[in-house]
């Protein structure tokens, strides 16, 4: 596997504790896996490897067509649909509320995944879960991702970066479960999961939408999909443990009916075999920012100014 990797500066270490980062590379680039897999994952909404009928060439089970939809951007007095490049997105006007009603969903968990930039002060409700972003107190060349309206932190922070000279937060690829039967959200980057048994308020007038109230900055969304299942991995009880790593662990997927104890110790696993491994593989297209921190250049070579689609791999950290 070929990983196209970013170049960092002596004065950039904190960006090699974000392993979560973003490597750029631009048309024709040198590509993040081997052809046909990027060629399977660009016909994925969202890059999300479940939601593309040849998933099983990827060593996955694919959902439904009839389990998961990708939403419209549905436009407004406060929105309107640009393109940068080939990468489409919806801008919604700084302090103003896009909002749309999300998939019709099942009894147990549902997921929502979206890509967003989101300036400082944005806010996203989805089905009852928010998130609210912030300047991070550590770096003010960072967002804070908070959980709003509960007491339960979520301790990811993402890079800020200039689109149309307002700086936003780079949201790519984050899913939220949403759990009303227990009454909960977690809620991962990309396949990371950073929030988990956050409490889920029940929803205004009972219907499951998504808002974003966009910071001072704006914000811009580049893509919304809602499905019955996981749509990073296969997780037949719901538990944001992959199975086949429980099958690998325990023999079998574990008991939904398992001790709170059990289950956090086999999350605590699963999170520690995952940082173990190498990047997982997703593609996506999305805005590329006015110009790119100094550490985020490919071989080196400085950005400046670009404009386009902006091709995703993971960055590599060692």
């Amino acid at each position: 596997m070929r990983i196209h990797t970013c170049a960092f500066s002596p004065s950039s270490q904190r960006a090699l504790a974000y392993s979560a980062l973003l490597c750029v590379s631009l048309i024709a680039p040198r590509v993040f896996g081997t052809e046909s897999t990027i060629s399977i994952l660009r016909k994925a909404p969202l890059g999300l490897p479940r939601l593309t009928s040849e998933a099983d060439q990827l060593g996955k089970k694919p959902v439904r067509g009839d389990a998961f939809e990708v939403l419209s951007l549905t436009t407004d007095q406060h929105s309107q649909l640009k393109a940068r490049g080939d990468a489409p997105y919806l801008a919604i006007e700084p302090s103003s509320v896009w909002h749309r009603p999300l998939r019709v969903q099942k009894a147990g968990a549902n997921y929502v995944t979206f890509t967003l930039n989101a300036s400082i002060g944005s806010m996203i409700s989805v089905g009852g879960a928010s998130i609210v972003i912030e300047t991070s107190l550590k770096d003010s060349s960072y967002a804070a991702i908070h959980g709003n309206g509960t007491n339960k932190l979520i301790n990811h922070e993402v890079p800020l970066m200039l689109f149309e000279a307002a700086r936003m937060a780079t949201l790519d690829i984050v899913t939220i479960k949403l759990d009303k039967g227990a009454g909960t959200w977690a809620m991962w980057f990309r396949d990371t999961l950073v929030a988990e048994d956050m409490p889920l308020p029940a929803p205004e007038n009972g219907l499951s939408e998504i808002h974003i109230t966009a910071g001072k900055g704006g914000a811009w969304l580049c893509g919304l999909v809602c499905s019955d299942e996981n749509p990073l991995f296969e997780d037949i009880n719901d538990n944001g443990v992959p199975d086949d790593f429980e099958i690998k662990t325990l023999g079998k997927p574990l008991n939904a009916n398992a001790r709170a104890e059990v289950l956090a110790d086999l999350r605590v696993a699963w999170q520690v075999a995952r940082a173990s491994s190498p990047p997982s593989e997703f593609v996506l297209t999305t805005p590329l920012p006015d110009s790119f921190p100094e550490w985020c250049a490919p071989d080196g070579a400085p950005l400046h100014g670009m404009v386009g689609a902006l091709k995703f791999s993971e960055i590599k950290t060692n």
